[in-house]
């Protein structure tokens, strides 16, 4: 597995001091290649893009080479289409420490951006504009940075934001960016902070996997229930149709009993379309199941008002309307377990007190 890849932003130009807010710009490039070295013995990779000293790239290069801990193929120079590639003085004695990578775009800005969707971190100091921008779409793609604010300029701003944009950063973290002076453990120290972010970055992603995965097992889980429910739902409409003695105990449970399974089945389908995480599948039935039974309940107890022998034994028909009701039952149930919430949100609103016929006139 290769080693984390570094992008390195920044500039800290004695000649724009007080354009683009720095402080201490010859500290700041000493502080450069302190953190080159220090990068090249915790065995990061770079990503640097000029060679031009009044940017940072140039120092860190420099410490990281120093350092005699920098791997073959470690600093990685990128640079745009028809660009000439930056030179660094010390290719010409370890030039196995280089290895090119030019970029499809012939922009350049268009070349940096897009290569910071191929890194693993970012370390900024001082720098303009583009370190601005590149420091922003860090902190959107969730790219662990260390933006040292001790030397003013853009990075401060980033750090400015990472106080509140972070996932990857606490509060000590946080301030380890600012220290208000710069000695020879700070370099350490910022390095040290590049990796915890790294590693809290990898634990997350390693969290949402397995919680994707819980998710995908849940889903399963949670379908063959739903089939399980409708296999048994169909199988007591199957006994429904088959037909029992007009009266029987059989012929009641059939046709109370498919309903409260097609609120079961409704509820759980319900679960694969629209996955509620403080509700099991188990919950879920079990509120479906007492919905279809109340809604059907409130069905049947308005047949029957109308048509009082409607299951009676005596009655004929009653074998055909037993299995109409089961049928109808089935549908009831299915949509009010799939459609629970409506059903008790309307129940809530029921109010069972009715006294205005008791009032006199």
């Amino acid at each position: 597995m290769a080693a984390p890849l570094i992008a390195i932003v920044g500039s800290a130009d004695t000649v724009r001091v007080g354009e683009l807010g720095l402080r201490a710009p010859e500290l700041a490039r000493e502080a450069a290649e302190k953190l080159g070295r220090e990068l090249a013995i915790a065995g990061f990779r770079i990503s640097v893009y000029t060679s031009d000293p009044q940017f940072i790239e140039a120092h860190v290069v420099r410490g990281y080479v120093g350092s005699g801990q920098a791997a073959a193929g470690s600093i990685e120079v990128r640079f745009p289409d028809g660009a000439e590639a930056a030179m660094f003085p010390e290719y010409r004695t370890n030039p196995a420490t280089f290895r090119f990578q030019p970029d499809t775009s012939q922009d350049w800005e268009v070349s940096f951006y897009r290569s910071l969707n191929h890194v693993d971190g970012l370390l900024m100091l001082g720098g303009g504009r583009s370190t601005l921008i590149g420091g922003l779409v860090a902190i959107g793609a969730g790219v662990p940075t260390v933006a040292v604010a001790t030397f003013g300029g853009n990075a401060r701003k980033v750090w400015n934001l990472l106080g509140t944009d972070s996932d990857l950063l606490d509060e000590a973290g946080h301030a380890a960016m600012a220290p208000p002076t710069w000695d020879d453990t700070t370099a350490r120290q910022m390095v040290e902070n590049l990796a915890g972010q790294l590693r809290r970055r990898a634990e997350l992603q390693v969290a949402r996997r397995r919680a994707q995965a819980a998710e995908a097992r849940r889903r399963v889980r949670d379908g063959v229930l739903v089939i399980v429910l409708f296999v048994a739902l169909m199988a007591a409409l199957t006994l429904a149709l088959r037909g029992f003695e007009p009266g029987s105990l059989q012929l009641y449970a059939v046709v109370l009993m498919t309903p409260l399974l097609a609120g079961a089945a409704g509820a759980t389908a319900k679960t694969v379309f629209e996955p509620d995480p403080d509700r099991g599948a188990i919950v879920m039935a079990a509120l479906g199941l007492v919905a279809g039974g109340i809604s059907v309940l409130l069905f049947l107890l308005s047949q029957l008002a109308a048509t009082p022998d409607l299951l009676s034994a005596t009655a004929p028909e009653a074998l055909d309307r037993a299995r109409n009701l089961a049928l109808f039952g089935a549908g009831i149930g299915f949509v009010a377990g799939f459609t629970f919430e409506s059903v008790y949100r309307r129940l809530a609103g029921v109010d069972v007190v009715r006294v205005e016929s008791l009032e006199r006139p």
